[in-house]
């Protein structure tokens, strides 16, 4: 196996820049379902990238079809389950998705190799790969990960080591709150006491609302550290396209070298005190 830098895109300005960096480092794209529905023709146009699909937050009976019909065109080569409803969805219905790989994100909440022993036997598809919880500091990451391969389990651990970390999802609409949804996807700020801002992105396409951190998760520290167990993701969500590019250049030398990164505001989130 050989380990790369996965990319995590929410907007097109930045899914556009992307296709076009480095394929030495960059082994995998992982596109915004909304993103997708939006820019399939765009998507087509690069069959020899590795694209997956990151499914919703939210999964109701509604995006059932419009899933189904995305995935099997072939243009994905996996999928990022995200909930419980589409891990079942895709077991329930596995005959029509068994060449497809899923891969488990970190709001899976794979916390202990037991919470990962239930995924596997209840799938009826492989799950050959799996990103670990948030919440998880160094010292517990590596007893999940040792517990693993002591049970013999065949699968790829990986971890997100630059992103706005979702806090918080809910169907309640911020839009509809304020005033009247327009019906458009897009970002709103709200304010803490501490004056504090947190981006949140309203996702029309499935109804709901994503409140990410005030600041996004930077491991730069740990990254050759945790490449060794599997890959590493980089998610960017409100970023121009230029901060982007710049964040992954940085993240590509790191691999050879040692640096500061050039942003000053970042969190090393629970790597380092875990959760009570």
């Amino acid at each position: 196996m050989v380990n790369g830098i996965h990319v995590y895109v929410n907007e097109f300005e930045q899914l556009r820049e992307l296709v076009s960096l480095n394929k030495d480092y960059i082994k995998r794209i992982y596109i915004n379902s909304s993103l997708a529905y939006e820019h399939l023709d765009f998507i087509s146009e690069y069959p020899n990238c590795e694209f997956y699909f990151a499914t919703p937050y939210v999964f109701r009976k509604k995006d059932v079809n419009k899933f189904a019909e995305i995935v099997k065109t072939g243009l994905f080569k996996g999928v990022l389950v995200r909930n419980l409803e589409v891990y079942s969805y895709l077991n329930i219905n596995y005959e029509s998705f068994k060449n497809i790989n899923i891969v488990l994100d970190s709001q899976m909440y794979v916390l202990n190799s037991e919470s990962l022993k239930f995924y596997i036997e209840n799938s009826n598809i492989p799950i050959k790969e799996y990103y670990s919880s948030f919440e998880l500091n160094e010292k517990e990451l590596k007893r999940l990960i040792y517990n693993i391969e002591n049970e013999g389990n065949n699968i790829i651990h990986s971890s997100v080591v630059y992103g706005r970390i979702p806090m918080m999802i809910t169907a309640n609409c911020i839009r509809k709150t304020l005033d009247k949804c327009n019906g458009n996807s897009g970002f709103y700020e709200i304010e803490d006491r501490k004056n504090k801002s947190f981006p949140i992105y309203c996702n029309c396409e499935h109804c709901y609302n994503v409140v990410y951190n005030s600041v996004p998760l930077s491991l730069h520290k740990y990254v050759n550290e945790l490449k060794k167990n599997g890959n590493i993701r980089l998610d960017f969500v409100d970023e121009k396209a230029f901060e982007m590019k710049k964040i992954i250049n940085y993240y590509i030398g790191l691999m050879s070298k040692y640096e500061d990164p050039f942003y000053k505001d970042y969190t090393t989130g629970h790597y380092k005190r875990g959760v009570e």
